[in-house]
Formats: structure tokens, sequence, C-alpha cells
């Protein structure tokens, strides 16, 4: 360890991995939190942040090669993102189903409803910022979106509904 105040004298293998946590966006209290515990010496979040390649520092030093391994890493990064499971559609809607099912057979129609609710927000696409439209539009179109008390009536339609196709399965209980 250092005095306070001092500069670590960092070796290439440090600042490239300083670089690669820039990358994965990570905060400078992260990378020097992690620092210590990877290279076992304490550095001041000021000389961490003189090795993100978009900084001004490394703008005025103009160095190729982090900005090269900075660009490099980031875009293994983001692709990297298509093999976590929750960041798929897919696989939000198929967990989401799990629990609705699950409360809905506990008799936890709220829940339920929330759930549907969910469900049809990322079938939608209400969750991404991504928006499809096909055909010609000769002039501006406006989408309003569905009231939340709209949502609730529709919701609740179909709730009804449901309980009224399993009602007539259950017979009344004499008291």
């Amino acid at each position: 360890m250092q005095a306070d105040g001092a500069r670590v004298r960092l070796k290439e293998e440090q600042k490239a991995w300083l670089v690669v946590q820039h990358a994965m966006y990570r905060t400078t209290s992260q990378i020097c939190r992690d620092f210590e515990e990877e290279f076992g010496a304490v550095i001041d979040k000021r000389q961490v942040a003189q090795y993100h390649p978009h900084g001004a520092h490394m703008m005025r030093k103009r160095i190729v090669k982090w900005n090269q391994l900075f660009d490099e890493t980031r875009a293994k990064y983001l692709d990297s993102f298509n093999s976590v499971p929750i960041a798929q559609s897919i696989h939000r809607l198929a967990r989401l189903n799990e629990m609705h099912d699950r409360a809905f057979e506990q008799g936890n129609f709220k829940l339920a409803a929330e759930l549907l609710e969910m469900a049809a927000k990322e079938s939608g696409g209400s969750y991404t910022n991504k928006h499809q439209f096909s055909g010609k539009i000769e002039t501006e179109a406006k989408a309003e979106p569905a009231s939340p008390e709209e949502i609730k009536n529709t919701l609740s339609d179909e709730i009804a509904a449901a309980l009224g196709r399993i009602a007539p399965a259950q017979s009344p209980t004499a008291h």
C-alpha cells in the first residue's frame, strides 16, 4: 500500500485491466475496490479515470492501443448480452408464465392479473425502445396507449370470464 495521495506505478497488465473494466461499464468506485482485491494495491479514482480511453486525459494523449482494447472489449461485452437468459424476452415470458400459473393456482388473482399485465407488456414490446411499423403512412400517426383504468377493466373482464368458466365446474357447498 502507498501513502495517501501517492500514485501507484502501474504495469502494462494493470493499465490494460483498468481499460477493460471501463469498457464493461464499471464505475470508478467499483474499479478501485476490485483493483485492490486483484492486485493488492490501493488506487485513486483520478488515476482510474485516466485509463478511460474516451476520457479527456486519454483523448489528449491519443493512445491507440488503449482505444482499440476498449472498443474491442466493449463490442464483445455488448455481444455477450445475447447469452444472458434474462436478457431474452422468451425467457422472461416463460418465467412470468410460471409465476402466473402458481399465483392463479394459489388463488392470488391480484398477483396473477399483475403478471398477465407484465407479460402483455413484455410481448407487446413495452419494455423496449424498439417499435415496428408496417405499411405506408401518409399522415402522422398518433397512437395513444391504453390508460391504467382501461388496462384494469380489460384484465378484470378477462379474470371474471376465467372465473366464470371455473365456477360451473365447482359444486356449491351447503351451509
